[in-house]
């Protein structure tokens, strides 16, 4: 299955995920270097704004824990 809002970068040590929904980019890597050039070429180009950690994202609760992330759907009351 594929899954068109999630594009992968793997080359050497780093390994990025970029999960892009309408006007929305979630950025997971595993080089804080890389992910900053990536971030200043992007701002460049586009009008950015970072919103810092990750809490919630299309209903999901996003929580880090020291193992990774730990993804929670949010109950409606």
């Amino acid at each position: 299955m594929a899954d068109a809002s999630l594009f992968i970068y793997n080359h050497d040590s780093v390994t990025c995920y970029f999960m892009v929904y309408v006007d929305d980019i979630i950025l997971i890597n595993n080089n804080p270097t890389f992910l900053d050039q990536f971030v200043h070429i992007l701002s460049q180009r586009f009008s950015i704004k970072e919103l810092g950690p990750l809490h919630h994202f299309l209903g999901i609760e996003v929580i880090s824990t020291t193992s990774g992330l730990f993804l929670s759907q949010q109950r409606r009351i």
